[in-house]
C-alpha cells in the first residue's frame, strides 16, 4: 500500500515539482492522521529517491544518508529488500530495519525505502531476557532446594540406620529403628527390626544356655569334691606304704594317683 500511495501522489499531480511531490508523499505516510489507510502500523521513517541521470542529481525526500548502499543496489536492480542498520535521524536513533523497493510510478526509478526503528523491540527483547534470566535463577533456587530437600529425607535415615547399627553391633541388643510412613525405608527399618529381635533372642538363649552350663558345671564339682577328697586320702595312704606292697598292687597304685591328680586338674 505504501507504493500505491507514492505512486498515486507523486504522479497525480503534474504541475507540483519533483522534490514537492516526494516530499508530500513522504508526509503522507509518515503521519498517521494524514492517511489512516496506509495500512502501515508503528512509528516509522519514509525516504523516497528518484537517482540522478547523467548531468541531473539525485531528488530525495527524508535522510536517503541512512539507507546503506548495499540495500540500494537491489533496489536498483528491481528488487524487494531489508536490511538491519543503525540510523540516525531527527526521529529517533537507534537500529532499524530499512526495507527497500522499487515502485510503479509514473517517474522512472523511484525509490521508496521504510524506516522503523527498533528500539521498542530491542527493549522488549532485554525485558524478556532479563525475566527468563531471573526466572532461571529462580527455577534454579528451587531445583537446588528440592534436590537439598531429597537429599536429607535419603541420607539422614540411611546414617541413623548406620548408626543404630553400630550400636547394635557394639552389644545394644535393645536398638531398633524408628519406622516412619510406608516407603522403603520405613520397609527397611521393619526387616532391620525384626533381625535384631531376632538375634537379641537367640543370643538370650545362648546366654542362657552358658549360665545353665556353669551351674551344672559347679553343682558336678560340688558334688563330687567330698568323695573325691576321701578317695584321694586313701591313695595317698596306699601310696605310702607301696613298699610293702608286690609290684603288681605298686603299679596299680601309682596310676590311681595318677588318674586322680588329673581328675583334681580338671
Amino acid at each position: 500500500r505504501a507504493r500505491t500511495t507514492v505512486s498515486g501522489i507523486v504522479g497525480g499531480e503534474e504541475t507540483r515539482s519533483l522534490d514537492s511531490s516526494l516530499q508530500l508523499a513522504r508526509n503522507t505516510l509518515i503521519d498517521r492522521k494524514a492517511d489512516a489507510g496506509t495500512g502501515l502500523a508503528g512509528t516509522f521513517d519514509a525516504v523516497l529517491v528518484v537517482p540522478g541521470d547523467g548531468p541531473r542529481a539525485a531528488t530525495a525526500a527524508g535522510p536517503i544518508d541512512q539507507v546503506p548502499a548495499t540495500l540500494r543496489d537491489f533496489v536498483k536492480a528491481g528488487q524487494v529488500s531489508y536490511q538491519y542498520a543503525t540510523v540516525h535521524t531527527d526521529a529517533f536513533s537507534g537500529p532499524a530495519l530499512i526495507v527497500g523497493s522499487p515502485t510503479s510510478s509514473p517517474v522512472a526509478n523511484l525509490e521508496l525505502y521504510l524506516i522503523f526503528p527498533l528500539n521498542n523491540e530491542d527493549s522488549t527483547i532485554a525485558l524478556v531476557r532479563g525475566t527468563m534470566a531471573t526466572g532461571g535463577v529462580v527455577l534454579l533456587g528451587l531445583l537446588a532446594a528440592i534436590a537439598l530437600l531429597v537429599a536429607r529425607q535419603i541420607v539422614l535415615p540411611v546414617r541413623s540406620a548406620s548408626r543404630i547399627a553400630e550400636r547394635f553391633a557394639e552389644g545394644h541388643l535393645s536398638e531398633r529403628m524408628p519406622v516412619r510412613g510406608e516407603d522403603d525405608m520405613a520397609r527397611l527399618a521393619v526387616s532391620f527390626n525384626d533381625m535384631a529381635e531376632s538375634l537379641q533372642r537367640q543370643i538370650t538363649q545362648l546366654e542362657e544356655f552358658g549360665n545353665l552350663q556353669r551351674r551344672f558345671t559347679s553343682d558336678v564339682s560340688h558334688e563330687l569334691r567330698t568323695p573325691l577328697t576321701t578317695v584321694r586320702m586313701a591313695a595317698d595312704l596306699i601310696h605310702d606304704h607301696a613298699e610293702d606292697l608286690d609290684p603288681a598292687l605298686r603299679r596299680s597304685t601309682e596310676l590311681m594317683v595318677n588318674e586322680l591328680d588329673r581328675f583334681e586338674s580338671l
